[in-house]
């Protein structure tokens, strides 16, 4: 997965994006439905997918899947990059951001 998600950004890059991040989102959720001290349900489910941004000649395009395909993420690279393209069309005064290093994080939730 890892070397989809660096191929994604590396094709953005050649497009001439000005910036591009991509999450991608995993989530667990349990439930129990109780009534008169009684459990009457239990249920998980598990959701995941990603979402990809990006900053072209200063606008905000964003798309987002739950297909986890090397084909389903260069088609939602390329629809964020038409989105931005679009805003661009737009915009009244560009986005600019900080310089900033790059920072990455991972987060896991106690609860598992």
């Amino acid at each position: 997965m890892k070397e989809i998600i660096k191929e994604t950004i590396a094709w953005l890059k050649k497009k001439g994006v000005d910036y591009a991040d991509l999450r991608q989102v995993k989530r667990i959720s349990e439930n129990i439905k109780v009534k008169n001290r009684e459990v009457e349900a239990v249920s998980k489910s598990e959701d995941l997918g990603f979402g990809i941004r990006v900053l072209y000649q200063g606008a905000w395009g964003f798309a987002s899947s739950n297909i986890l395909t090397k084909v389903e993420y260069k088609r939602i690279a390329n629809l964020a990059l038409e989105i931005a393209r679009a805003s661009s069309l737009a915009q009244k005064e560009p986005v600019r951001l900080a310089e900033n290093e790059v920072y990455k994080d991972k987060f896991v939730g106690l609860c598992e």
